[in-house]
Formats: C-alpha cells, structure tokens, sequence
C-alpha cells in the first residue's frame, strides 16, 4: 500500500492527465460496476472479519436509501466481541480491503501499457477505491471511519454527543449561556 503510494505520488501529473480523455459514457458505466464490485468486497470483509473474531452475520443485503443502492452487511455482533481491538479490526476490514484493491489498481495502472483497456480499467479503479477510502475514513460522516474513532475512543454516539456540545457552545458565545462542562 505504501508502495503503491509512493508510486501513484511520483506519477500523479500523468494520473491527473488521463481525466478529461476519461469523460465518456463507458467511464461511467465502468465507475458503477467497479463501485458494486468494490462494495461487495467491502461488505464481505466486515463479514468475514467479524465471523473470524466469534460474531456472527444474520444478513448482507441490498436497500435503496435515499433512492440510492445500498449494500450492507449486520456486523451489530461485533458490539458482543470482548476484545476491543478485534472489534475495531471488524470495523476497519472493509475500509481495509478498499486499500488493498487500490494498492492492486494502482500497481496494475503503473505495469500496463498506457492507454490500454487494461491501464484504463486501473485508473478507473484506483480512482474508485481512492475516493471510497477518503469517504469512508473520514469521521464526519457516518461511515467507517466515525465508528472507528467511536469504538476506539469508546464514546457511544459520538456524533449526538458532539452536535449537542457543539451547540451549547454556539448558545454561549452567541445568546450568554452558561459554559458547558468540560
């Protein structure tokens, strides 16, 4: 991964360069398989992670949230693992795995012929899995990353917890109420 980094930073302004030759119908069509086949991965190593560690998995599924597809898969017996690092590990395995297939997409983009079926079909999915790992490691949204820091900070609901001291603040500073506790 650090490799695939390191290889991806030395080569950016050519990376950069293939996105305006990439506007095509067949991109998009290729960045929506990449994205079920990616999730799927995604999905399937939180799965297997919490399976490894003693939880079991009732469902993995399909669901329209905001008439958008949705996969997902109920690792919630991961909360009955004692151990707190294998817990965190079942939330870190999808993000994870997205790593992992952008190292693989990045190395195969790098070792191809540019411009070949099989260069294009790397970018496309280093760029998929690039900004899923962005996205998912990120701890604003609820994703990955915001159970992570949850669960390793051990906060249950964080982020109620922080929007209601976030606007205590705000009725401070703007209306004098008094300070919220530390």
């Amino acid at each position: 991964i650090v490799g695939a980094g390191v290889e991806l930073w030395g080569h950016r302004a050519t990376f950069l360069a293939s996105f305006p030759h990439a506007l095509r119908w067949e991109t998009l069509a290729l960045v929506w398989l990449t994205l079920i086949a990616a999730t799927i991965c995604h999905e399937f190593a939180h799965g297997l992670t919490c399976k490894h560690h003693g939880g079991e998995v009732h469902e993995v599924g399909f669901l329209m949230m905001f008439f958008t597809p949705c996969l997902y898969c109920n690792v919630s017996d991961a909360w009955l693992i004692p151990s707190k690092w294998q817990r965190l590990w079942v939330t870190l395995a999808g993000a994870w795995c997205d790593l992992c297939l952008w190292a693989l997409a990045t190395m195969i983009w790098r070792l191809t012929v540019l411009d070949s079926m099989v260069n294009y079909l790397g970018s496309v999915v280093l760029s998929v899995c690039g900004a899923r790992v962005l996205l998912n490691f990120n701890p604003l949204l609820k994703l990955d990353g915001y159970y992570l820091l949850s669960d390793w900070l051990e906060i249950p609901n964080l982020r109620g917890r922080s929007w209601e001291r976030w606007l205590a603040w705000v009725r401070c500073l703007l209306w004098g109420a008094p300070r919220p506790p530390p």
